[in-house]
């Protein structure tokens, strides 16, 4: 994908990496929808990891792409409470530019649907699965983003 082919938007434009599919597919939609990008843009993935809590100069983990693309690993203990604008915010990398309030945040997500055949699953299970996806915690709650400013680009998935 050519970055330059578009034009800037100005502001911060915060995507979640999912699966790399997810991310390739969500991003090239964003593109070839808005003919555009903004100019500073954050791809960025969440780990947890193994230990109650990782120390604040170890949280993230940054990597300049170049023409104002970041890619960002925030990371947090099994006993932490992820909450990515604070941490994002305290990163001298950003501290310059990035102002919460004019913050999008861009979440993929993807709707699953039961169809008839598909798997080798029994359908109870499928069922079930579909079931609890949708009944799963939103993302935006989850990382303690403003509801305001999260924009959700979908797909939709047969199982």
């Amino acid at each position: 994908m050519d970055l330059g082919s578009g034009g800037h938007w100005r502001g911060l434009w915060r995507y979640w990496q999912q699966p790399l599919y997810t991310l390739k597919e969500c991003f090239h939609g964003h593109l070839k929808l808005n003919h555009a990008l903004h100019e500073q843009i954050i791809l960025l993935s969440v780990k947890s990891k193994n230990i109650q809590a990782v120390e604040p100069e170890n949280a993230l983990e940054v990597n300049k792409l170049g023409r104002g693309v970041f890619q960002v690993t925030a990371s947090y203990g099994f006993m932490q409470s992820p909450d990515i604008p604070r941490r994002l915010t305290a990163c001298p990398d950003f501290k310059a530019w990035l102002i919460p309030e004019n913050t999008t945040y861009f979440i993929g997500h993807q709707t699953l649907l039961l169809e008839q055949n598909k798997s080798r699953m029994a359908k109870w299970r499928r069922a079930l699965f579909v079931f609890m996806s949708r009944k799963a915690w939103s993302a935006a709650g989850f990382f303690n983003l403003p509801r305001e400013r999260v924009i959700e680009i979908g797909m939709q998935v047969e199982i």
